[in-house]
């Protein structure tokens, strides 16, 4: 007969006679500790800490951390007698045994709808983070198998220090980089005014309606009607709106500019989040950047409010002054970005002086055509859009200073036939002719909306594959290590959590 397990015995002891574990195996960033102490709040302790003979934690780590927070003097705990081994292997199963369940997507939907506003905001499950879950793959049934998950559990103490982790894969899906790039957004940047309308060439059917001309890949629809009507009868399709300033419109899928959104114009504009990072990463503090490929206002505003000093050069006297008119309110009390009319073949007498990050986002291609102008590089052939950007990069290397990083966020975009133009390539030949070495090479996942609509057709039809991604080029000229100490300490807080900057509570 088997024997029954002894009854746990809990005891209620001082917070001041218990200690952490400092072999923690698990961080905790600030937005679990911020959950484990909502919940202690709402509902008490429901379930005692473990903890040694020597007050030692060896499972609870993060609610004891958070009970201190809270101003507790007292918290239950059960003793136990494990030690060595055993006590660190039960440390870290208590851990892994609950990362590898998987969460049931109709079940969990259905208990969150029985939830008010309060208790649906206490749990932090929202609605960006219930999709990914519902497209998430089950998990593994071998440890040590897949992804380990989350980046926001697994990797929470680099993005404390870094803002995110400064990983080859930076995932623009989640839900605290969508909130971020709408707070972002939610400032008054609108990098879509100034290049007109229509820039990726829909007719003006598919401007009411949501299509792209035939001989352009994609598929554009505007409003929640529209949309639900694309998804009538579909069973958990993921369209997501975008999170511009067109707010109802959604980017389903092409071979375009993939990483960015775009409004109702069908025009594109930049990720706000990605070049905080860059900024960040690359750029000392009070630093000059300079962007031969200005376009809309997006790297121009956030440079400035993050406290750099940003040039950047357009073809078009009309973009120029739609992104100072936007720059006069939002940066009104700090620096002031820069943008000047004329040719980037010519930026080294456009720009003079020298440059602490070189940061730019080429066109691509003719897949947004801005005007009839022949020196803009979208009205090129390949052969004369390559001689024409290696010029410019040529020039814009030069007048970066030693030992600093340049940052190229490039795709490449497909010809009348279907293949390829590699435009990653051309960007990494031209720099290194430019005495650049290839440094870093990232891929920014971004929100499919609703290309899995249509990736069927193209899949069956062409073996094409669905494309929800941009590469981003990081290059050093000269010593890398000196280009890291320029930049200084990366310690700002994880986005997630930090105030835009220009924000109370926000730096710089």
């Amino acid at each position: 007969m088997a024997t029954r397990p002894p009854a746990l015995q809990i005891e209620r002891v001082q917070l001041d006679t218990l200690h952490l574990d400092p072999a923690n195996a698990r961080a905790h960033g600030e937005r679990n500790l911020a959950a484990i102490r909502n919940s202690l709040e709402r509902f008490g302790q429901q379930k005692p800490i473990v903890v040694d003979a020597k007050g030692g934690v060896v499972a609870g780590n993060g609610t004891l951390e958070a009970a201190r927070q809270l101003g507790w003097k007292t918290i239950s705990v059960v003793r136990t007698s494990l030690a060595g081994q055993e006590r660190v292997a039960f440390a870290i199963a208590d851990n892994r045994s609950a990362e590898l369940a998987a969460w049931d997507p109709d079940n969990l939907e259905a208990a969150l709808s029985t939830l008010d506003a309060d208790l649906r905001e206490l749990v932090d499950i929202n609605d960006e983070e219930l999709r990914r879950i519902a497209e998430a793959p089950p998990p593994s049934d071998e440890l040590g198998d897949g992804d380990n998950g989350d980046a926001e559990d697994h990797a929470g103490a680099l993005a404390e220090s870094f803002g995110a982790p400064p990983f080859s894969i930076l995932d623009a899906r989640q839900g605290w980089w969508q909130r971020r790039k709408s707070g972002w957004i939610g400032l008054g940047i609108q990098s879509e005014l100034g290049r007109g309308c229509n820039a990726l060439d829909f007719s003006s059917a598919a401007q009411r309606f949501g299509f792209k001309r035939g001989d352009r890949p994609g598929l554009m629809m505007h409003g929640q009607d529209s949309l639900n009507r694309l998804l009538r009868g579909r069973n958990r399709a993921a369209a997501v709106p975008g999170g511009n300033v067109g707010k109802n419109s959604c980017w389903l899928g092409s071979d375009s500019k993939p990483a960015v959104e775009t409004g109702l114009s069908g025009t594109s504009i930049f990720d706000p989040v990605l070049c905080e990072l860059v900024y960040r990463w690359f750029c000392p503090p009070g630093g000059l950047v300079v962007d031969p490929f200005a376009g809309g206002s997006v790297r121009g505003i956030v440079a400035a409010r993050l406290g750099r000093h940003y040039t950047g050069i357009d073809l078009r006297e009309e973009q120029v002054a739609a992104n100072e008119k936007q720059a006069a309110t939002i940066c009104r009390s700090g620096i002031m970005p820069r943008w000047l009319v004329g040719d980037s073949r010519d930026v080294a007498t456009l720009a003079l002086g020298k440059y602490d990050l070189l940061f730019s986002c080429p066109p691509y291609g003719s897949l947004e055509v801005y005007g009839d102008d022949p020196r803009d590089l979208s009205n090129m052939s390949w052969p004369a859009f390559c001689k024409a950007y290696r010029a410019i990069i040529l020039a814009s290397a030069q007048l970066l200073k030693p030992d600093r990083f340049a940052c190229f966020v490039v795709g490449n975009f497909r010809r009348a036939d279907g293949g390829y133009n590699d435009l990653v390539a051309e960007t990494c030949r031209a720099f290194e002719a430019g005495g650049l070495a290839f440094y870093n090479e990232a891929v920014l996942v971004t929100v499919c909306g609703s290309l899995p609509l249509r990736v069927r057709a193209q899949f069956e039809g062409s073996r094409k594959l669905g494309k929800s991604h941009q590469n981003i080029l990081i290059f050093v000229k000269g010593d890398p290590r000196r280009a890291t100490a320029a930049c200084g300490e990366c310690a700002f807080g994880r986005l997630e959590t930090e105030p835009l900057p220009g924000e109370p509570g926000g730096g710089s």
